[in-house]
């Protein structure tokens, strides 16, 4: 990772082995940033980013600029076919007032987000669908 913009894959040394203790290198499968101070910054996971018109894609950064919209409660974003950009990004939203909409949500997005992180569609939910951890079942989003 030679700079904050280039994501790359969490690896941590650990020992393996019941028998002989080994050292091996394990994917957490997280992608991380580094920035010039050495710290590292979560860019989500890897099985998570996608690939829109040729550019790598993490849904996190599209949820964590949605979540500082004022009237949104809750949000998680998944990778959608699309046939002119190969995957684009559908945006789940938890509102926290019914007036909300698509168009308002639209308009600020397009001040605050780059273009390939522009949602292809949003949905707007009364609740989203949580897993016993408290995540966000991205699966049943998808379904």
């Amino acid at each position: 990772m030679a700079n904050s913009q280039e994501a790359g894959s969490l690896q941590i040394l650990t020992k393996s082995g019941m028998e002989k203790v080994k050292q091996s290198w394990y994917s957490t499968g997280d992608l991380v940033v580094k920035d010039e101070k050495g710290r590292y910054y979560s860019r989500g996971r890897e099985d998570e980013q996608i690939i829109s018109g040729g550019i790598s894609v993490y849904p996190i950064e599209l949820e964590q600029l949605l979540h500082e919209h004022e009237q949104v409660e809750r949000v998680a974003v998944v990778g959608i076919p699309d046939e002119r950009f190969g995957e684009r990004l559908h945006a789940f939203i938890e509102p926290k007032v019914s007036a909300l909409t698509e168009e308002e949500l639209r308009r600020w997005l397009k001040e605050q987000a780059r273009r390939e992180l522009m949602p292809k569609k949003i949905t707007f939910r009364s609740k989203l669908p949580y897993e016993r951890t408290g995540k966000v079942n991205k699966k049943n989003l998808r379904d």
